[in-house]
């Protein structure tokens, strides 16, 4: 009787937990942000920054038929329409949605392809491919709900897909990650667009990203270790506009979608730390934009947290001046190209102090010169850098952004009148 009672029980409590999952998943999809037009992953970076994945597989529980919780893997999509989003020589990024779905959800799926028989492979783009798969594994299990960084959904092996990349091969080893869909709009895109943005427009887009800052930055607890997560490539190009309208006007919601040159690393043993700091360098020095590079990443000395927000003051910067720090704007004999841009790394390297316009809010000088002070123990951190006036002073339309309801659109197109 005992014997059958314990059954009995350990069955109730299986069928419980499956129930819990099945509710959980439930809220996340109805959370889940599923508009936009295309994702910008491979279109503005390298193919080194596409991640990858390998190993075993990284899967979320789903509710699958007659409420069976289930695992969905990349191979559980299907391909939305013919046509990549973005394509480079070793990946592609296509419009995906799941196979049985019935809410016509759409996501972006990352194809990558490992094969050292690909012409252009080499061993360090491997490599590096190999050190974002981890990065991306931890961001997807332990740093998965801020809205201001994609969300990861699926990851592994993906058997299903034929190769439809640059060199149109097929039969090659291929690996799948599966995130929300983005829009096509960069940061990067939106100031080509617009050029210098006011203040109060940069101070919501900065905010954004410091948000985002504060939530990799903080401390997360695994036994002794203490994680953090170090993004180290930090731009206007690894940040992409949540929605755009069909007049072509984005909502306002930035999201953080790169993690292909990041470090995750145990704080709480800074001797281990700083090894890894020096691998993951070693690894990707050549990678990632010039002028949002700090003075500790073009020295090649120890970064950490306090890298990322000297890039965040870079970006602050060119969101209010036109252009990053220390760089020189010269135009073009064909003036229907681009102005050639060019950033002058040896006085970041010697700290050269930032020149500041005299157009600037007093508050906005007393930020900038904290965050991109040249030794980065004088750098606040994310959190202390959203406690400055800068961003105080505008707190009634910076906490709104903590409704995820709110509609930006309106707002942002006004500042740009």
């Amino acid at each position: 009787m005992v014997r059958y009672f314990l059954i009995a029980v350990s069955s109730s409590l299986v069928l419980l937990f499956r129930t819990l999952l099945v509710i959980g998943d439930d809220a996340a999809g109805k959370s889940a942000n599923a508009a936009g037009l295309v994702s910008e992953f491979v279109l503005e970076n390298a193919p080194f920054n596409v991640g990858i994945v390998s190993g075993n597989r990284e899967l979320i529980v789903a509710r699958g038929k007659r409420g069976i919780p289930e695992v969905l893997t990349p191979d559980d999509f299907q391909q939305e329409g013919n046509d990549p989003i973005g394509v480079v020589s070793t990946a592609a990024v296509y419009k995906a949605m799941r196979i049985d779905a019935t809410d016509g959800q759409l996501y972006a799926m990352k194809v990558l392809i490992m094969d050292p028989a690909i012409p252009g492979f080499s061993d360090n783009r491997t490599a590096i491919k190999k050190h974002e798969v981890e990065v991306v594994k931890y961001v997807k299990e332990h740093r998965n709900t801020s809205p201001f960084i994609v969300k990861f959904w699926a990851i592994g092996p993906l058997n299903t897909w034929p190769l439809k990349g640059r060199d149109g091969n097929a039969g090659v080893t291929q690996d799948g990650i599966v995130m929300e869909l983005l829009s096509e709009i960069s940061l990067y895109k939106f100031l080509e667009n617009h050029g210098r943005l006011s203040e109060d427009l940069s101070c919501f887009f900065a905010y954004q990203i410091l948000k985002a800052l504060t939530y990799l930055h903080s401390v997360q607890n695994q036994g002794r270790k203490r994680i953090i997560v170090v993004l180290r490539d930090l731009s206007p190009a690894n940040v992409v506009f949540e929605k755009v309208n069909g007049k072509g006007e984005v909502n306002g919601m930035l999201k953080l979608i790169d993690f292909g040159l990041s470090l995750v690393g145990d704080a709480s043993d800074k001797q281990k730390f700083f090894k890894e700091v020096e691998e993951v360098r070693k690894l990707v020095e050549n990678y990632g934009a010039p002028g949002y590079k700090p003075p500790e990443v073009l020295l090649k000395k120890n970064i950490g947290r306090k890298t990322d927000i000297w890039a965040a003051g870079a970006i602050i910067y060119r969101m209010v001046v036109g252009y990053p720090p220390h760089t020189t704007v010269t135009p073009r004999e064909d003036q229907s190209k681009p102005p050639r841009v060019i950033t002058d790394t040896e006085k970041i390297e010697n700290g050269t102090e930032v020149p500041l316009s005299k157009a600037m809010s007093e508050d906005l000088k007393i930020l900038l010169t904290a965050l991109l002070q040249s030794k980065s123990n004088n750098r606040p951190s994310a959190e202390q850098a959203l406690r400055y006036k800068w961003f105080t002073n505008r707190a009634k339309i910076l906490n709104k952004l903590e409704n995820k309801s709110v509609d930006f659109t309106n707002f942002v197109k006004d500042q740009l009148s």
